[in-house]
């Protein structure tokens, strides 16, 4: 309505297109930093930067919010071109023991945009993974260079194994690095 504040509501509805499902107490909590019980756009603004755009980890339901990120040829700052995808299921223990080693190593490859997409969220993220992803097992992960074109897939793998999680991103990592430098030469 033009009076530079947002209703609660209409930021819970817009965040789950999206496919980011919140509490509505407590994201009006989390917004309302100057807590005068209204959330101004220059709020909604810094909690969206710091919490989506500039985010380690980014957990989605939404198949069309993991294809933005995944087709954003110019990311955010610190993130190069290459996006690891975690499929995970809300009734799968693995990727739930999985998730404090997948918080640490976004901190420790801080040039990766760390995605996590819940299966089962919706229908459409449950077509994704199964149809287009092919999906059988989890958590299951991705590595994807960035492309106005979807992305390109460079690597994927199943299982909550540190050994081989490591391996496959240093390997996705020094691949990157060799084609980076063919293209400079």
């Amino acid at each position: 309505d033009g009076d530079g504040s947002l209703e609660a509501e209409e930021i819970q509805r817009a965040l789950k297109l999206l496919g980011i499902d919140r509490d509505l107490e407590m994201l009006v909590e989390e917004l309302d930093t100057s807590n005068d019980g209204v959330v101004s756009f220059d709020e909604f603004l810094a909690w969206w930067r710091k919490n989506i755009m500039e985010a380690r980890c980014v957990v989605t339901t939404s198949a069309k919010a993991w294809k933005s990120i995944v087709t954003n040829v110019n990311p955010p700052m610190n993130f190069g071109p290459l996006v690891l995808l975690k499929v995970t299921f809300t009734f799968c223990r693995s990727c739930r023991a999985f998730e404090p080693k997948w918080r640490k190593y976004s901190d420790q490859y801080k040039n990766i945009r760390f995605v996590e997409l819940v299966g089962n969220g919706t229908v459409g993220a449950m077509e994704f993974c199964t149809k287009e992803l092919g999906v059988k097992a989890s958590p299951a992960f991705f590595v994807f260079r960035r492309g106005t074109d979807g992305g390109q897939q460079v690597m994927s793998w199943t299982g909550a194994s540190v050994e081989k999680f490591e391996s496959n991103l240093n390997y996705c990592i020094e691949q990157e690095a060799e084609q980076q430098a063919s293209c400079d030469a």
